[in-house]
């Protein structure tokens, strides 16, 4: 199974970030426009068990994608795995640390096995390593952008 692993230090409080992740309305914010996914279904907020259902296009190929919340634990953390979708396994996990009283480190930890056959050609463990870099780069810099604003 391969992982990724990345993390950035925001100056904010625990609950903010943690509030702000679990609110699937924000997901609009967290990737770039020519990202090509579009959220079908989610809960206002994700708590334990919530599902996620988004379409995404990958190398122009339309593809539904089924996320479910299966740990849960406020404000420090939460994880979905994918129960539908392109890769044999994928989970991710947000976790929000304490560093100081006004600082905190927000750690994504992905673990994955790309899917077999055909499609395993296409999505391989590189270029979907190289996706999540490129995606989670994104990702930071917008929460780092959301989080050094005054307002939520």
């Amino acid at each position: 199974m391969a992982e990724y692993r990345t993390s950035m230090v925001l100056p904010t409080e625990q609950q903010r970030v943690f509030e702000y992740l679990i609110r699937p309305a924000n997901l609009a914010e967290l990737l770039p426009d020519d990202a090509g996914v579009t959220v079908v279904e989610a809960p206002e907020i994700l708590e334990l068990g919530s599902r996620i259902e988004l379409i995404v296009y990958i190398l122009g190929i339309k593809q539904q994608i089924v996320y479910e919340v299966s740990d849960f634990e406020p404000p420090l953390f939460f994880s979905e795995r994918q129960i539908d979708g392109p890769l044999k396994s994928y989970l991710h996990e947000h976790r929000v640390e304490i560093r100081s009283e006004n600082e905190v480190e927000l750690i994504d930890a992905i673990s994955f096995e790309p899917p077999s056959g055909l499609a395993g050609f296409v999505m391989t463990e590189k270029r979907i390593l190289e996706n999540l870099q490129k995606g989670l780069s994104y990702r930071y810099r917008q929460i780092q952008t959301v989080m050094s604003s005054n307002g939520e």
